[in-house]
């Protein structure tokens, strides 16, 4: 298991709506992996992302179906098959 954590500031220009803004994102992974053979490991990941922001104009950090910034967290697996050689 790991975990992430980074902050993004940003001064805005006189055009902007806000003075300036904050963006932290946060994720956590975790990972667990089996060996069906002596060369073949089977690996699997689930990992949840959140995203929070000092603007609420800025908090939705991911995409959603649609290809639109409108999420503020998102769910990602992934399975993995490595053989050696």
């Amino acid at each position: 298991m790991r975990a992430e954590y980074t902050t993004l500031e940003a001064e805005m220009d006189a055009l902007a709506l806000v003075d300036s803004a904050e963006l932290n994102i946060w994720g956590i992974t975790g990972t667990v992996d089996y060996a069906l053979t002596e060369d073949l490991l089977l690996k699997a990941e689930l990992r949840y992302d959140d995203s929070g922001s000092s603007d609420d104009a800025f908090e939705d950090g991911f995409l959603d179906d649609d290809g639109f910034l409108t999420e503020d967290s998102q769910f990602i697996g992934a399975l993995e098959v490595i053989y050696t050689f």
